[in-house]
């Protein structure tokens, strides 16, 4: 009679570790760790709410300062002119091009050289 072959692993688990090494805690340490995390736990959430107030008021603070803001932008009278988008100032008149030095060779085929003492000008 055949009977069935008994199960072969082909892969073989490693032994279970304990996750934490070394010398396991005993039960008062355990309660003065878990006192001490829930006292900052309590800490940070005051910390929290704490921050909560302070940004609801810096809120509240600013939406009061827009306010004023755009208070002051509006115009009083109805019949002043709109108030116009912040422009750039004029730009100061273009003097006239910097003269150029002509050199001459006398037959009149000669190059313009600027003069570099004086700022560049677009139309060189």
């Amino acid at each position: 009679m055949i009977g069935r072959q008994p199960l072969i692993r082909r892969f073989q688990t490693p032994p279970a570790k304990n996750p934490r090494p070394g010398k396991k805690k005993a039960l008062p340490d355990l309660q003065k760790e878990v006192r001490s995390l829930v006292e900052e736990n309590e800490m940070l959430r005051k910390e929290a709410e704490d921050l909560h107030r302070a940004c609801a008021a810096a809120s509240a603070e600013n939406r009061t300062l827009q306010l004023r803001l755009d208070q002051r932008n509006t115009p009083i009278r109805s019949d002043s002119p709109a108030p116009r988008a912040k422009q750039e100032p004029d730009a100061p008149p273009r003097a006239a091009p910097p003269p150029l030095v002509q050199c001459d060779d006398g037959e009149g085929g000669g190059f313009r050289i600027p003069d570099l003492n004086l700022p560049a000008s677009d139309d060189l």
